[in-house]
Protein backbone atom coordinates (compact mmCIF):
# COMPACT_ATOMS: atom_id res chain seq x y z
CA UNK A 1 0.00 0.00 0.00
CA UNK A 2 2.98 2.50 0.96
CA UNK A 3 4.96 1.66 -2.10
CA UNK A 4 1.22 2.66 -4.00
CA UNK A 5 0.43 5.77 -2.41
CA UNK A 6 4.36 6.60 -3.13
CA UNK A 7 3.73 6.14 -6.08
CA UNK A 8 0.77 8.26 -6.72
CA UNK A 9 2.60 10.91 -4.94
CA UNK A 10 5.46 10.74 -7.45
CA UNK A 11 3.51 10.92 -10.19
CA UNK A 12 1.65 13.80 -8.83
CA UNK A 13 4.57 15.29 -8.35
CA UNK A 14 5.79 15.19 -12.03
CA UNK A 15 2.56 16.18 -13.10
CA UNK A 16 2.56 19.45 -10.53
CA UNK A 17 6.30 20.10 -12.33
CA UNK A 18 4.84 20.25 -15.35
CA UNK A 19 2.63 22.62 -14.48
CA UNK A 20 5.13 24.83 -13.00
CA UNK A 21 7.44 24.74 -15.77
CA UNK A 22 4.70 25.75 -18.53
CA UNK A 23 3.61 28.48 -16.49
CA UNK A 24 6.97 29.80 -16.32
CA UNK A 25 7.52 29.11 -19.93
CA UNK A 26 4.78 31.26 -20.38
CA UNK A 27 5.72 34.16 -18.08
CA UNK A 28 9.24 34.16 -19.90
CA UNK A 29 7.31 35.12 -22.87
CA UNK A 30 8.42 31.38 -24.46
CA UNK A 31 4.62 30.84 -25.65
CA UNK A 32 3.32 32.66 -28.31
CA UNK A 33 1.26 35.42 -27.88
CA UNK A 34 -2.42 35.61 -28.84
CA UNK A 35 -3.06 37.63 -32.45
CA UNK A 36 -4.28 41.11 -31.65
CA UNK A 37 -3.57 42.98 -34.92
CA UNK A 38 -4.77 42.43 -37.90
CA UNK A 39 -1.65 41.31 -39.80
CA UNK A 40 -1.35 38.89 -36.71
CA UNK A 41 -5.13 37.22 -37.71
CA UNK A 42 -4.63 37.00 -41.07
CA UNK A 43 -0.73 34.88 -40.45
CA UNK A 44 -3.01 32.32 -38.33
CA UNK A 45 -5.74 32.03 -41.22
CA UNK A 46 -3.13 31.58 -43.62
CA UNK A 47 -1.61 28.84 -42.05
CA UNK A 48 -5.21 27.23 -40.56
CA UNK A 49 -5.82 27.25 -44.92
CA UNK A 50 -2.52 25.18 -45.26
CA UNK A 51 -3.31 23.10 -42.67
CA UNK A 52 -6.73 22.22 -44.32
CA UNK A 53 -8.97 24.16 -41.54
CA UNK A 54 -11.51 26.37 -43.33
CA UNK A 55 -13.59 27.14 -40.59
CA UNK A 56 -10.74 28.28 -38.10
CA UNK A 57 -9.27 30.23 -40.98
CA UNK A 58 -12.93 32.11 -41.62
CA UNK A 59 -12.76 32.95 -37.56
CA UNK A 60 -9.26 34.41 -37.99
CA UNK A 61 -10.26 36.46 -41.03
CA UNK A 62 -13.28 37.67 -39.33
CA UNK A 63 -11.46 38.82 -36.27
CA UNK A 64 -8.92 40.31 -38.65
CA UNK A 65 -11.49 42.25 -40.32
CA UNK A 66 -12.87 43.19 -37.05
CA UNK A 67 -9.45 44.60 -35.99
CA UNK A 68 -9.12 46.30 -39.28
CA UNK A 69 -11.67 47.11 -41.95
CA UNK A 70 -8.99 47.81 -44.11
CA UNK A 71 -6.79 45.31 -43.87
CA UNK A 72 -6.69 42.69 -47.09
CA UNK A 73 -7.70 39.95 -45.20
CA UNK A 74 -11.18 40.85 -46.06
CA UNK A 75 -10.66 40.18 -49.62
CA UNK A 76 -9.57 36.96 -48.36
CA UNK A 77 -12.39 36.66 -46.34
CA UNK A 78 -14.37 37.05 -49.36
CA UNK A 79 -12.96 34.32 -50.87
CA UNK A 80 -13.05 31.52 -48.24
CA UNK A 81 -16.42 32.54 -48.02
CA UNK A 82 -16.92 31.82 -51.11
CA UNK A 83 -15.23 28.92 -51.21
CA UNK A 84 -16.64 27.32 -47.83
CA UNK A 85 -20.03 27.63 -49.81
CA UNK A 86 -21.35 30.65 -47.84
CA UNK A 87 -22.10 32.66 -50.78
CA UNK A 88 -24.68 34.87 -49.43
CA UNK A 89 -21.88 36.15 -46.61
CA UNK A 90 -19.05 36.34 -49.12
CA UNK A 91 -21.36 38.67 -51.57
CA UNK A 92 -22.67 41.11 -49.02
CA UNK A 93 -19.35 41.67 -47.75
CA UNK A 94 -18.06 42.30 -51.20
CA UNK A 95 -20.96 44.30 -51.70
CA UNK A 96 -20.52 46.60 -48.18
CA UNK A 97 -17.00 47.37 -49.38
CA UNK A 98 -17.56 48.45 -53.13
CA UNK A 99 -20.12 51.06 -51.13
CA UNK A 100 -17.56 52.13 -48.91
CA UNK A 101 -15.38 53.15 -51.58
CA UNK A 102 -11.76 52.38 -52.38
CA UNK A 103 -10.37 52.17 -49.03
CA UNK A 104 -9.54 48.20 -49.72
CA UNK A 105 -8.25 47.78 -53.10
CA UNK A 106 -7.48 43.58 -52.11
CA UNK A 107 -11.46 43.32 -51.11
CA UNK A 108 -12.84 45.00 -53.99
CA UNK A 109 -10.02 42.82 -56.26
CA UNK A 110 -11.50 39.55 -54.27
CA UNK A 111 -15.35 40.74 -55.02
CA UNK A 112 -14.42 41.32 -58.68
CA UNK A 113 -13.20 37.78 -58.17
CA UNK A 114 -16.49 36.64 -56.98
CA UNK A 115 -18.67 38.56 -59.38
CA UNK A 116 -17.05 36.83 -62.86
CA UNK A 117 -17.07 33.26 -60.79
CA UNK A 118 -21.01 34.03 -60.55
CA UNK A 119 -21.25 35.00 -63.80
CA UNK A 120 -22.29 38.89 -63.60
CA UNK A 121 -20.08 40.00 -66.21
CA UNK A 122 -20.67 43.44 -66.44
CA UNK A 123 -19.99 44.90 -63.18
CA UNK A 124 -16.68 42.27 -62.95
CA UNK A 125 -15.52 44.55 -65.75
CA UNK A 126 -16.46 47.86 -64.31
CA UNK A 127 -14.72 46.76 -60.83
CA UNK A 128 -11.74 45.41 -62.92
CA UNK A 129 -11.80 48.53 -64.96
CA UNK A 130 -12.23 51.05 -61.70
CA UNK A 131 -9.29 48.66 -59.38
CA UNK A 132 -7.05 49.91 -63.10
CA UNK A 133 -7.47 53.46 -62.80
CA UNK A 134 -7.25 53.69 -58.60
CA UNK A 135 -4.14 51.98 -58.21
CA UNK A 136 -1.89 53.17 -61.05
CA UNK A 137 1.23 51.95 -61.02
CA UNK A 138 0.25 49.20 -57.97
CA UNK A 139 -0.34 45.52 -58.18
CA UNK A 140 -3.86 46.14 -58.72
CA UNK A 141 -3.79 48.37 -61.68
CA UNK A 142 -1.58 45.00 -62.96
CA UNK A 143 -3.89 42.70 -61.53
CA UNK A 144 -7.43 44.41 -62.73
CA UNK A 145 -5.90 44.19 -66.32
CA UNK A 146 -4.90 40.92 -65.85
CA UNK A 147 -8.35 39.95 -64.92
CA UNK A 148 -10.08 42.00 -67.61
CA UNK A 149 -7.88 39.57 -69.85
CA UNK A 150 -9.29 36.47 -68.63
CA UNK A 151 -12.77 38.19 -69.53
CA UNK A 152 -11.67 38.56 -72.96
CA UNK A 153 -10.84 35.30 -73.23
CA UNK A 154 -14.02 34.29 -72.25
CA UNK A 155 -15.98 35.82 -74.73
CA UNK A 156 -13.65 34.57 -76.96
CA UNK A 157 -12.03 37.45 -77.70
CA UNK A 158 -7.88 36.50 -77.42
CA UNK A 159 -6.48 39.23 -79.20
CA UNK A 160 -7.89 41.46 -76.78
CA UNK A 161 -6.91 39.54 -74.08
CA UNK A 162 -3.06 39.37 -75.22
CA UNK A 163 -3.75 43.24 -75.30
CA UNK A 164 -5.09 43.28 -71.55
CA UNK A 165 -1.97 41.18 -70.61
CA UNK A 166 0.48 43.59 -72.20
CA UNK A 167 -0.85 46.62 -69.95
CA UNK A 168 -0.84 44.33 -66.78
CA UNK A 169 3.17 43.36 -67.78
CA UNK A 170 3.85 47.20 -68.61
CA UNK A 171 1.81 48.50 -64.99
CA UNK A 172 4.31 45.85 -63.22
CA UNK A 173 7.22 44.34 -65.45
CA UNK A 174 8.52 42.83 -61.61
CA UNK A 175 5.42 40.92 -61.37
CA UNK A 176 6.07 37.03 -62.43
CA UNK A 177 2.58 36.48 -62.63
CA UNK A 178 1.35 38.80 -65.13
CA UNK A 179 3.82 37.79 -67.08
CA UNK A 180 3.12 34.19 -67.48
CA UNK A 181 -0.51 35.42 -68.03
CA UNK A 182 0.96 37.27 -70.79
CA UNK A 183 2.64 34.24 -72.49
CA UNK A 184 -0.93 32.12 -71.87
CA UNK A 185 -2.72 34.27 -73.77
CA UNK A 186 -0.22 34.74 -76.36
CA UNK A 187 -0.86 30.56 -76.64
CA UNK A 188 -4.55 31.24 -76.70
CA UNK A 189 -4.29 33.76 -79.26
CA UNK A 190 -2.90 31.57 -81.81
CA UNK A 191 1.12 32.54 -80.64
CA UNK A 192 2.89 29.69 -79.14
CA UNK A 193 6.46 30.93 -80.63
CA UNK A 194 6.04 33.92 -79.36
CA UNK A 195 5.29 32.45 -76.10
CA UNK A 196 7.86 29.87 -75.54
CA UNK A 197 11.09 31.81 -74.78
CA UNK A 198 8.78 34.12 -72.15
CA UNK A 199 8.12 30.97 -70.48
CA UNK A 200 11.51 29.25 -70.60
CA UNK A 201 12.79 32.71 -69.17
CA UNK A 202 10.38 32.39 -66.53
CA UNK A 203 10.94 28.96 -65.96
CA UNK A 204 14.72 29.50 -65.98
CA UNK A 205 14.62 32.12 -63.27
CA UNK A 206 11.98 29.96 -61.07
CA UNK A 207 10.95 26.54 -61.92
CA UNK A 208 7.86 27.10 -59.78
CA UNK A 209 7.06 30.25 -62.01
CA UNK A 210 2.86 30.60 -61.60
CA UNK A 211 0.91 32.91 -63.42
CA UNK A 212 -3.41 33.90 -62.67
CA UNK A 213 -5.27 31.34 -60.87
CA UNK A 214 -1.65 29.65 -59.90
CA UNK A 215 -1.37 28.17 -63.11
CA UNK A 216 1.96 26.32 -63.57
CA UNK A 217 4.42 28.22 -66.40
CA UNK A 218 5.75 24.67 -66.82
CA UNK A 219 1.86 23.59 -68.07
CA UNK A 220 1.67 26.52 -70.34
CA UNK A 221 4.98 26.03 -71.74
CA UNK A 222 4.13 22.49 -72.20
CA UNK A 223 0.95 23.34 -74.18
CA UNK A 224 2.82 25.94 -76.16
CA UNK A 225 5.40 23.13 -77.24
CA UNK A 226 2.45 20.83 -77.95
CA UNK A 227 1.07 23.53 -80.66
CA UNK A 228 4.21 23.68 -81.99
CA UNK A 229 4.62 19.71 -82.85
CA UNK A 230 7.17 19.24 -80.61
CA UNK A 231 6.63 16.46 -78.51
CA UNK A 232 9.92 15.79 -76.89
CA UNK A 233 9.76 19.17 -75.19
CA UNK A 234 6.31 19.43 -74.13
CA UNK A 235 7.51 15.93 -72.08
CA UNK A 236 9.93 17.60 -70.63
CA UNK A 237 7.96 20.30 -68.92
CA UNK A 238 4.84 18.12 -68.35
CA UNK A 239 6.32 14.87 -67.11
CA UNK A 240 7.26 16.57 -64.07
CA UNK A 241 4.30 17.93 -63.04
CA UNK A 242 2.30 15.17 -62.47
CA UNK A 243 3.33 14.40 -59.15
CA UNK A 244 2.73 17.92 -58.13
CA UNK A 245 -0.95 18.42 -59.53
CA UNK A 246 -2.03 14.88 -58.44
CA UNK A 247 -0.75 15.27 -55.19
CA UNK A 248 -2.86 13.60 -51.92
CA UNK A 249 -2.66 16.91 -50.47
CA UNK A 250 -2.93 19.94 -53.05
CA UNK A 251 0.06 22.87 -52.86
CA UNK A 252 -0.53 25.30 -50.27
CA UNK A 253 -1.08 28.00 -52.53
CA UNK A 254 -4.15 25.93 -53.52
CA UNK A 255 -5.36 25.74 -49.76
CA UNK A 256 -4.08 29.32 -49.09
CA UNK A 257 -6.65 30.94 -51.96
CA UNK A 258 -9.08 28.51 -51.78
CA UNK A 259 -9.10 27.31 -55.35
CA UNK A 260 -9.51 23.83 -55.50
CA UNK A 261 -12.34 23.61 -57.97
CA UNK A 262 -9.46 25.82 -59.87
CA UNK A 263 -6.93 23.11 -59.23
CA UNK A 264 -9.30 20.63 -60.77
CA UNK A 265 -9.66 22.63 -63.85
CA UNK A 266 -5.96 22.74 -64.09
CA UNK A 267 -5.68 18.44 -63.18
CA UNK A 268 -8.10 18.35 -66.57
CA UNK A 269 -6.28 20.58 -68.33
CA UNK A 270 -3.29 19.01 -67.80
CA UNK A 271 -4.87 15.40 -68.80
CA UNK A 272 -5.93 17.24 -71.68
CA UNK A 273 -2.87 18.50 -72.94
CA UNK A 274 -0.58 15.65 -72.86
CA UNK A 275 -3.41 13.90 -74.77
CA UNK A 276 -4.63 11.62 -71.90
CA UNK A 277 -8.14 12.12 -72.89
CA UNK A 278 -9.28 8.88 -71.43
CA UNK A 279 -8.25 10.05 -67.90
CA UNK A 280 -9.05 13.31 -68.12
CA UNK A 281 -12.94 12.16 -68.96
CA UNK A 282 -12.69 9.95 -66.09
CA UNK A 283 -11.83 12.94 -64.26
CA UNK A 284 -14.49 15.10 -65.18
CA UNK A 285 -17.19 12.41 -64.49
CA UNK A 286 -15.60 12.61 -60.78
CA UNK A 287 -14.93 16.17 -60.38
CA UNK A 288 -18.36 18.43 -58.64
CA UNK A 289 -17.88 21.37 -60.89
CA UNK A 290 -15.01 23.47 -62.34
CA UNK A 291 -15.14 27.19 -62.21
CA UNK A 292 -17.09 29.26 -65.31
CA UNK A 293 -14.89 32.17 -64.58
CA UNK A 294 -16.64 34.81 -67.05
CA UNK A 295 -18.68 32.78 -69.14
CA UNK A 296 -21.08 29.72 -69.32
CA UNK A 297 -18.40 27.82 -71.24
CA UNK A 298 -14.66 28.12 -70.42
CA UNK A 299 -13.00 29.09 -73.50
CA UNK A 300 -9.62 27.58 -72.39
CA UNK A 301 -7.84 26.38 -75.36
CA UNK A 302 -5.90 23.76 -72.98
CA UNK A 303 -9.66 22.45 -72.41
CA UNK A 304 -10.30 22.37 -76.23
CA UNK A 305 -9.55 18.44 -76.49
CA UNK A 306 -12.58 17.27 -74.69
CA UNK A 307 -15.21 19.85 -75.75
CA UNK A 308 -18.19 17.80 -77.14
CA UNK A 309 -17.44 15.07 -74.58
CA UNK A 310 -20.64 13.70 -73.35
CA UNK A 311 -18.77 13.39 -69.60
CA UNK A 312 -16.80 16.78 -70.12
CA UNK A 313 -20.20 18.26 -71.11
CA UNK A 314 -21.75 16.75 -68.13
CA UNK A 315 -19.29 18.34 -66.25
CA UNK A 316 -20.28 21.80 -67.50
CA UNK A 317 -23.89 21.45 -66.95
CA UNK A 318 -22.91 20.37 -63.24
CA UNK A 319 -20.66 23.73 -63.18
CA UNK A 320 -23.50 25.85 -64.64
CA UNK A 321 -26.21 24.29 -62.08
CA UNK A 322 -24.15 25.36 -59.92
CA UNK A 323 -23.37 28.91 -60.60
CA UNK A 324 -27.86 29.38 -60.46
CA UNK A 325 -28.06 27.79 -57.54
CA UNK A 326 -25.62 30.46 -56.27
CA UNK A 327 -27.40 33.33 -58.25
CA UNK A 328 -30.71 31.83 -56.91
CA UNK A 329 -29.51 32.16 -53.23
CA UNK A 330 -28.97 35.85 -53.77
CA UNK A 331 -31.72 36.70 -55.46
CA UNK A 332 -30.44 36.93 -59.25
CA UNK A 333 -31.89 35.18 -62.42
CA UNK A 334 -30.09 32.24 -64.23
CA UNK A 335 -26.48 33.15 -65.65
CA UNK A 336 -26.78 33.96 -69.04
CA UNK A 337 -26.06 31.37 -71.80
Amino acid sequence: MARGVNRDRRQHSRWHLLLLLAFASALAGDEPPAPRTAGEWASVASQRLKDGNREGALDALQAAVAADPSHGAAGMLITTLHQAGRVEEAYALGERYLREGPRNPRALFRHGWLLAFLGEIDRAEALFRQLVELDKGGIYEAWGNGELAYLARARGDARAAVGYMERAVAARPGDAISRVGRAMMLVEAGEPRAAVPLLEAELAADPKARGYGSMPAALVLGWAQRQLGDEAAAARWLAPLESELFAAQPGDGVRQLGMEPMHAARQLAYLAVSGRHEEALRLADAVPTIPLYGAPEPNDGMLEPLVGEPGYEALLNRSREHVDAERARLGLPKMKR
